[in-house]
């Protein structure tokens, strides 16, 4: 009869053990998780564009408290009754009692942000064994940018042979001849009934050129000029830039090689590069 004894001991003390790390383990602090993005990083969208946010919140010891404050909005979804609150985080009922739900921060986003700026939720989830977790989603709102004013790019190759017309020249109503047979030094002019505005720029201002009022601002500011003059043998023309306004648009280009050739013809002067408009 010893050994049924000892044998119910041993019994008994392992289901008490088995108990007692069973209550340990349910006892998890409630996880928040990020979906599909880092939980620690600036999310950005445009205003009133932005796209889904979703946290998963996960508790074993159930839900007891999910507060929310953003600003002056306070609002906990396990206990408020009122409904409204539950749309603008993407969920159908109050997060009582549950051991998870997914909770989605866009129409709150693009209901409650109408301004660009910074923005901050701080974010609390309590269970009913007392324990807790928080996080912070930081959301940085910012003007769509408007694209019909953004520069845009293409590729030119203008070229003379001898005195005949510059080919692809009428686009940008320029023209030019050459004043120099050695380093084969061009002037470029306007073209006749061509461009209404001629004027030089730098290799910097051609970089920095972003948007087409600022496109519009510089040719505005800069000196109409009768003429450019520069060298295209050897590659000299590379980092040229010439702004032209014809038939009320504004181009600027930047030549990034040229390239001369001896024929019976004349001359053969060739520019490629780059243009903005």
């Amino acid at each position: 009869m010893k050994w049924i004894k000892n044998y119910i001991v041993v019994f008994l003390s392992s289901t008490f053990l088995l108990a007692c790390g069973d209550s340990t383990s349910e006892k998890v602090s409630p996880q928040i998780t990020a979906q599909g993005f880092t939980i620690n990083d600036i999310q950005e969208g445009d205003v009133g564009h932005f796209r889904n946010l979703k946290l998963r919140i996960e508790s074993a010891g159930r839900i007891k408290k999910l507060y929310i404050k953003e600003r002056s909005y306070e609002v906990d979804l396990a206990t408020t009754p009122d409904r409204s609150h539950y749309a603008l985080f993407g969920i159908e009922k109050k997060a009582l009692i549950r051991t998870d739900v997914t909770l989605d921060f866009q129409s709150y986003i693009n209901k409650k942000f109408t301004e660009p700026g910074q923005y901050i939720f701080n974010i609390e989830v309590a269970d009913k064994n007392g324990l807790s977790s928080k996080a912070t989603l930081n959301i940085h709102i910012i003007k769509p940018i408007d694209k019909s004013s953004q520069i845009e790019k293409g590729i030119f190759k203008l070229q003379r042979q001898g005195k005949s017309t510059v080919s692809n020249g009428d686009t940008f109503g320029i023209t030019w001849k050459t004043i120099d047979k050695i380093k084969v030094t061009v002037s470029v002019t306007k073209k006749d009934n061509g461009a209404s505005k001629l004027a030089r720029f730098s290799a910097v201002d051609y970089e920095q050129l972003k948007s087409k009022k600022v496109l519009s601002e510089k040719m505005s500011a800069a000196e109409d000029v009768n003429e450019i003059i520069f060298d295209t043998a050897n590659n000299s023309a590379a980092e040229q830039v010439l702004g032209v306004s014809m038939l009320g648009k504004h181009y600027m280009l930047k030549t990034e090689q040229s390239n001369t050739i001896l024929a019976q013809v004349g001359t053969i002067v060739t520019l490629n590069g780059e243009y903005k408009y």
